[in-house]
This record gives C-alpha cells, structure tokens and sequence, in this order.
C-alpha cells in the first residue's frame, strides 16, 4: 500500500472528499425537491361516507399525488334531521375556502358526495378533475327533485355542463350499484349511452368521463383490497388535466379551517393542457 506523506497533497485529498460529498447532498436535495414540486394533491371530501383507509390509497400513488382529508363532521346528523341543504349550508363556505387556499389538483367524493361537488361546481369553486366514488343523489335547492329520476336527471345536468372534468366514476358490480348508479346515469340520456363493452365503460355524448366496476355493493371503495383501484381512479383523473384554471379566486392568506387535519405543502398545480 502506497501512503502519502505530503500535508499538501492530504489537504487537497481532504478538500476534494469534502466537495465531492457536498456534491452528493445537492443532488439528494434536488431530487427530493423535485419530488416535492411533482406531487400533486387530491383534496377528499367526507360526507357522512363512513371510514375508507385512505392511507392505504395513498401507499399507491408512490410520490405522485397526496390526499387531504376534508372531514364535514356533522354532516350526515344535519342531513338527517333538517334535510341534505341544511347540511350543506352548514359547511359551504369553510368547504370553499379549503378549495381555494389547498388548490388541489383533483377532488373526490363517496356516495351523497356527489352534491356536493355538484354545489361546488354550480358556485364555480370546484369544475375541474374529479372522482365520483358510487355517487347517489339527494334532493336540495341547486338539485330539485321528487324523485330518484329527476334528481339524477339534474345531477347529470350540472355535471356535464358546469364541471370541465375530467370525471372519473367507481361503482360496485352488485346489482344495486348497477341499476340505481350506472343504469339511472345512462337513462337520463345527458351523456348519452354507456358503452359497457369497453373497459373502461365511456359515455356517447361525454368523452373526458370514464366508468369503472369493481368488485364489490355500494362499500366497495371501504374494502383496502379494492384501494389500488381507487388510486387507479385518481390517477386517470390527473391525466391531461389543466387544474390551475378550475380554481375560481385568489389564494387566501389565513389558516385553513378546521375541516384539514394540517396545512398542506406549497404545491400548486401546472397550467398544462
């Protein structure tokens, strides 16, 4: 073994190990910061939608997205005792500031969440990416209806028309999910027909929306072997998505409501088409 016994050649040795590891922090720092800037947020809306583990979901996404958990606590007591607007009304505004101060990315909702996004795109809060997860409609002021059928029928109405997508819809294979979800949806004639031979199912009359099965009754998306599906609906939604511009005003600069467990990172999703 050759040893060196120059102290000048020791202090270039040491100096160039010194940069060299310097070097190597820079590029981890870069990298993870690049990560940081790529990873887009899902904003998931609880309505009174029971527990999913969502954490499970989000193992999936492996660095592309994050979700952040909008708990309307209450929602579903509300709803029971003075009616799905009572509700409503009763987290409209903390709801839409989230929106505007998070600036998600997508946003998803379960079950009787569905007027809820419905609302958000009616008031020009929320009209971009968006995951219907088994969606089922109710009866309230932007959503008139006596009945199933035209409550559907008006649900679809602002769907198509006010929320620029794209849509991205799970439902369970159980016969229920099937004709009270996927049959009403193609018998209000909006979107016109469901193509159910493709996989995904599409819509004649609406090309940026999709529609997925998946094994199981109105829980399936409650299962954690059903959550690689659900990050699997995510994902599609993100495709091709200009977000930035679905978010109507300015960013505000206050905390966020009570309704986010804690403040998100600075990510801001891209104008790209």
């Amino acid at each position: 073994m050759v040893e060196f016994h120059d102290p000048k050649f020791k202090t270039k040795a040491l100096v160039f190990v010194m940069l060299f590891m310097m070097m190597l922090c820079k590029i981890t720092m870069t990298e993870a910061s690049s990560a940081d800037e790529s990873e887009q947020t899902v904003l998931v809306i609880g309505a009174a939608n029971g527990w999913t583990n969502w954490s499970a979901v989000e193992a999936f996404a492996e660095g592309r997205w994050k979700l952040q958990y909008a708990d309307l606590e209450g929602f579903g007591d509300t709803m029971q005792k003075e009616g799905f607007q009572a509700a409503l009304n009763q987290w409209d505004s903390k709801l839409s500031q989230t929106i505007k101060l998070l600036q998600p990315c997508a946003v998803l909702v379960c079950s009787k969440g569905l007027n809820v996004l419905t609302h958000l795109a009616k008031e020009n809060v929320w009209t971009g990416p968006s995951v219907l997860l088994s969606p089922i409609p109710n009866d309230c002021l932007h959503n008139p209806g006596d009945s199933w059928e035209s409550q559907w029928a008006s649900s679809m109405d602002t769907l198509f028309s006010e929320v620029l997508g794209p849509i991205v819809i799970g439902v369970g294979t159980s016969l229920d999910e099937e004709t009270l979800i996927v049959d009403m949806m193609e018998e209000t004639q909006v979107c016109g027909s469901i193509d159910r031979t493709q996989y995904p199912k599409t819509f004649e009359k609406c090309p940026s929306w999709s529609l997925y099965s998946f094994p199981g009754d109105h829980s399936w998306n409650k299962n954690i072997a059903n959550a690689p599906d659900i990050a699997l609906l995510i994902d599609e939604a993100l495709k091709n998505s200009m977000t930035a511009s679905y978010i109507s005003g300015l960013l505000i600069e206050t905390a966020l409501p009570p309704i986010i467990s804690s403040r998100p990172s600075s990510t801001v999703c891209s104008k790209s088409r």
